[in-house]
């Protein structure tokens, strides 16, 4: 009988124990990722309308000798429109991420191998990687919680205005 109270009492502990260490493990996530898309349509004069879709993301990527890291990109851009034939949609298109904390601004370089896509594409998407260099990655090492992703995109509609901006939803912060 001390040996089946004892079993049961271990078993008994043992659930116990391992409630606990499922419980903790989600604290203990390291990567936080926070996206979000913003549409826009161009009114394209003499041409059918096109309506984009970028989305920006910030990441928490972990911690290390008392500095928090993260990076923000340009995750993704999509457009639809019809296909017409011949001209430029875009004289100009790019666009520019920047990693935000309240004032504190980190910018990084601009995406432009988009626009010869947008204009020979009647609708597709390019996905960038957030590790790759050169596509609107900004990187950050810091004290501070929260940081977001921002951006804006360039564009020259070939419609005699010039080059206007696209201001870009920010995502949420990531802790």
């Amino acid at each position: 009988m001390k040996t089946a109270r004892t079993l049961a009492a271990s078993a008994v502990g043992a659930s116990i124990l391992l409630s606990g260490v499922a419980m903790a493990s989600p604290a203990q996530a390291a990567s936080t990722t926070k996206c979000h898309t913003t549409t826009k349509t161009f009114d394209l004069p003499s041409k059918p309308d096109i309506t984009m879709k970028a989305t920006l993301c910030a990441k928490y990527t972990g911690k290390s000798g008392g500095y928090r890291y993260y990076k923000t990109w340009l995750h993704k851009v999509s457009w639809d429109g019809s296909w017409w034939n011949p001209g430029t949609r875009f004289n100009d298109l790019y666009f520019a991420t920047r990693a935000e904390h309240g004032h504190d601004h980190r910018s990084s370089g601009e995406v432009n191998d988009i626009r010869t896509e947008v204009n020979n594409k009647a609708s597709g998407s390019k996905t960038f990687a957030s590790g790759a260099s050169g596509y609107g990655v900004t990187y950050v090492k810091t004290r501070k919680t929260n940081w977001t992703a921002d951006g804006y995109a360039v564009f020259d509609a070939n419609d005699g205005k010039g080059a206007r901006t696209w201001q870009l939803h920010g995502t949420a912060p990531v802790r």
